[in-house]
C-alpha cells in the first residue's frame, strides 16, 4: 500500500466508506480543495500506479482559541488564536474496514503534521469526531476531548505528545 497526494485521474466515484458526507466530499470537493490549496488530500492505493482509492484524509491549517485548550495543554498560552493542523476528513473504503487502514492513514497524517510543524508552527493536531465510535478511535492515539462534550466532538493532540509517541 502507498499513501500519496490525490491526483486528477483517481477514481473518486468508486469509493464508498459508509458515511455519505465523506463519500460526497471525496467525489465533489476533494480535488478542487486539493488543487486550490484549501486542503491537501492524501489517498491510499495498492500501488503508485493504481487509481482505485482505498482511503483518504484531508489536512489543512487552522487555529483554536487558547481558552479551549486550557484543560489539555499545560503550558501558558497567549490570548490570541493558537495555530494547529486539522485532519478534516479521514475515511476508508467499506471493503477495507477492520484491516488497520484507518490507523495507517492517521499515522501518515500525524507524521505529515509533524513535518509541517517544523516549517510553520502548530501547537497540535485537531480533529472533529462525528460519533462516539470515532472518538474512541482517536482517543486510542492520544487525542483528548476539548470540553464541552458534544458531537461533532473537537479533539486535540499536542505536538509535544506527538513528538514523543511517533518514531
Amino acid at each position: 500500500m502507498v499513501i500519496r497526494p490525490l491526483e486528477r485521474g483517481d477514481d473518486r466515484e468508486g469509493f464508498r466508506c459508509g458515511e455519505p458526507a465523506l463519500d460526497t466530499f471525496l467525489r465533489k470537493h476533494a480535488l478542487s480543495n486539493h488543487e486550490s490549496g484549501l486542503s491537501r488530500i492524501y489517498v491510499a492505493v495498492d500501488d503508485p500506479a493504481s487509481r482505485v482509492l482505498l482511503g483518504y484524509y484531508a489536512l489543512s491549517n487552522t487555529s483554536i482559541a487558547a481558552d479551549q485548550l486550557a484543560a489539555i495543554v499545560t503550558q501558558r498560552l497567549p490570548r490570541y488564536p493558537i495555530p494547529a493542523i486539522l485532519i478534516g476528513k479521514l475515511a476508508t473504503d467499506e471493503r477495507r474496514h477492520g484491516r488497520g487502514l484507518g490507523r495507517d492513514l492517521l499515522k501518515h497524517a500525524l507524521q505529515t503534521s509533524l513535518r509541517a510543524a517544523e516549517l510553520s508552527a502548530a501547537l497540535g493536531v485537531l480533529v472533529d469526531a462525528k460519533s462516539t465510535d470515532v472518538m474512541g478511535f482517536y482517543e486510542r492515539y492520544g487525542f483528548q476531548v476539548i470540553p464541552p462534550s458534544k458531537l461533532p466532538q473537537p479533539m486535540f493532540l499536542p505536538m509535544a505528545t506527538l513528538r514523543t509517541s511517533l518514531p
